[in-house]
């Protein structure tokens, strides 16, 4: 830690009485609580009340800087998750090559950075709190090469200039910015000022500490500026020309004649300490050479996820206690903590996937579960089902040719069947349920035009509806490891932002663009050269789309299927009806969607407690259902048919007599 790196340059310092200054009267730390003779400064720059701009300051540098690291810290975790099971989708990573390498050995090395970034900023902020603020960061400055009556002039320019320019920048770069959201942008802004000011000190003080001499430096100007209380706008005063005043104003020693001597009584531990560095020097390139050499195999021999995951907290181990042995003193607890959590996660996602499947894909089902009962021949369709005053918006939807009789088109209750039947293992349990859902009505006609195998990822079928000339995509959710696995590599960094914004405004803060640009920045596959799931959803899509010209599209899906189904439809041209999906706001740009296209094409069922719609945000027509269930059971597909079953009526005249019975008793066995 910073504080520590001071105290003990500044033990240093403290010479023996016989070999203090000849005038006994002096205080042998070289200050007194006089500083000169001269008028000590009240304003800043001349101009600004020097002690209301120093409490405005404190508290702008600490909410900046404590705001901005928890946005970098979640975009960080984000990413690394991201990239965690962005590799695991690759089976092979040898045959990526060298860009494998790259990610590999790119992901622990970033996260380092910003583990250091992140240990320094929170040095920052407590250095901003203290009384008088940024006396550490103004010493290390001072230190290392800028006069003291220029480092306040450097503080204000950085932090009030900075935060400006960005400012202006913003709104001239961003035509469609309100006037009531300028405050919001002057806050980035201060945030970006502040990153630069962190920035400025990570470098300031890596010279301080390689360098002995100008840590002692750092130490005693440090030490100057609390005894003195130098406000910011006092800094020139108290060390003007690198000179300290004594009780009777005159200069008394030069700061260079200070270091001198503190500096040649340590020459024995200088010496002990140069020779410590040598053997940490020759440890950290063996570590390096040890890490690189890993990666390097890892990535271009053999390696599957287990391994690139083994081989990325080995590297970041590795790269740490390099770090910390060439520059001692730098890092303290922020980083050691951030470190660990990198590894920690690492070892959860080891856990949590190197299990089976979330469903076993192999069962034959005894008893395949429909939706729907068929209704008895000849029941004529009606619309005397509808509960008005009841009934959600969405039971009136339709979907297929406007041509088409009423009966033909399709209705919510039609898509939530085919987008439960692609769950089903087997060609024959799938076209059980899409039998059972369109047996003795107008929808009998359909066609199975193809069913994937069950074990692709997003797993998907087309069904044919010639009487309404409409083209139905349906996408299946989360079934296998893989399956999840895709889960997170879309939504794990938003995810950890919406965590963290419950905290600090990591998202509301920010405009939508830079953080759909952020989320967009770590898709690993682009640079390991694979093709995302989405990218071969949207290929389908098209070549359906291509093969029935003259019908409409629709492609639905639940959970990772409606995701799936909202990005393909947003490509395509499409409409999407999905069921339970997580949210596209934020993440759209890194699906390639066009946010307009997304807010026209997309129809979302959302149940009131499911948790997985709440990732993100969602876009569109959103029409929320209730759900008397937990926040687990709510994500059901089947409950959702229950409650639009029995809230829409279905004037098809089948019954959901079995589904909302099973439902039924599951809450009946939880409320005992």
């Amino acid at each position: 830690m910073m504080q520590r790196m001071l105290a003990e340059g500044m033990e240093k310092e403290k010479w023996s009485e016989e070999d203090s200054y000849s005038d006994s009267s002096e205080s042998t730390a070289g200050y007194s609580t006089e500083t000169s003779i001269r008028e000590r400064p009240d304003k800043v720059l001349g101009c600004i009340p020097i002690i209301p701009y120093n409490v405005l300051f404190r508290l702008r540098m600490a909410y900046a800087l404590a705001t901005v690291s928890a946005a970098i810290v979640s975009v960080c975790l984000g990413a690394s998750l991201q990239v965690f099971f962005s590799v695991f989708e690759v089976d092979r990573l040898q045959e990526t090559g060298w860009s494998g390498f790259g990610v590999l050995f790119g992901t622990p090395v970033g996260f380092m950075a910003v583990a250091m970034l992140i240990d320094e900023m929170w040095d920052l902020v407590m250095d901003s709190l203290d009384d008088p603020p940024l006396r550490f960061w103004r010493g290390f400055v001072i230190a290392c090469g800028v006069p003291a009556s220029m480092i306040d002039t450097l503080i204000i320019g950085v932090v009030e200039g900075g935060a400006f320019l960005l400012t202006v920048v913003s709104l001239i770069l961003r035509s469609d910015i309100q006037v009531v959201e300028v405050p919001a942008v002057y806050l980035v802004a201060c945030q970006g000022a502040a990153v630069l000011m962190t920035v400025i000190l990570l470098v300031v003080h890596v010279i301080a500490i390689t360098c002995n001499s100008k840590k002692d430096d750092a130490a005693f100007i440090a030490d100057g500026l609390d005894e003195h209380r130098a406000l910011i706008g006092q800094t020139g005063f108290v060390l003007d020309d690198n000179l300290i005043f004594n009780e009777d104003g005159e200069a008394r020693q030069t700061r260079k004649d200070q270091v001198k001597q503190a500096t040649s009584r340590a020459a024995t531990l200088t010496k002990r300490q140069s020779s410590k560095a040598c053997k940490h020097f020759g440890w950290a390139v063996l570590a390096t050479v040890l890490t690189i050499g890993t990666l390097a195999f890892l990535s271009l021999a053999s390696a599957n996820f287990l391994e690139a995951l083994f081989g990325m907290g080995f590297a970041l181990l590795l790269l740490s206690y390099t770090v910390k042995h060439l520059v001692p003193g730098l890092l303290g607890i922020a980083f050691d903590l951030l470190i660990g959590f990198f590894i920690a996660i690492a070892i959860i996602a080891l856990v949590l996937f190197s299990s089976s499947g979330v469903m076993d894909l192999e069962s034959r089902l005894l008893v395949v579960p429909n939706i729907f009962e068929p209704p008895a021949a000849g029941v004529q369709y009606t619309t005397a089902t509808r509960m008005p005053g009841r009934e959600y918006p969405i039971c009136r939807l339709r979907w297929g040719s406007d041509s088409s009789p009423e009966d033909a088109q399709l209705s919510i209750l039609d898509l939530v069947a085919l987008a439960d039947a692609v769950y089903m293992n087997f060609n024959d349990e799938v076209a059980s349920v899409v039998s059972n859902a369109t047996a003795n009505t107008a929808l009998a006609d359909v066609e199975i035009v193809h069913l994937e195998d069950r074990h692709t990822l997003g797993r998907w079928g087309v069904f044919r509806f010639n009487h309404s000339n409409t083209i139905v995509m349906s996408i299946r959710g989360t079934t296998s490891r893989m399956d999840a696995m895709a889960d997170a590599d879309m939504f794990a960094s938003v995810k950890v932002m919406q965590m963290f914004n419950q905290f600090t405004p990591v998202v509301g803060l920010y405009p939508v663009a830079f953080t759909r640009w952020i989320l967009g920045a770590f898709a690993a596959q682009e640079y390991l050269d694979e093709e995302p799931l989405w990218g071969s959803i949207i290929q389908e899509a098209i070549k359906y789309k291509k093969a029935f010209p003259n019908y409409n599209f629709v492609i639905t899906g639940h959970s990772l299927g409606g995701a799936l189904a909202i990005i393909g439809a947003a490509v395509t041209g499409a409409q999407s009806v999905a069921f339970s999906p997580p949210g596209q706001r934020y993440s759209c740009m890194r699906f390639g969607m066009d946010p307009l296209e997304t807010l026209k094409s997309s129809t979302i069922v959302k149940p009131r407690k499911d948790l997985v719609p709440q990732v993100d945000e969602q876009m569109g027509f959103v029409q929320t259902i209730e759900c008397s269930g937990t926040e687990l059971t709510c994500h059901s597909i089947a409950r959702t048919a229950c409650e639009l079953f029995r809230t829409c009526g279905d004037p098809r005249g089948r019954t959901m007599t079995e589904n909302c019975r099973n439902i039924d008793a599951i809450d009946a066995k939880r409320n005992k």
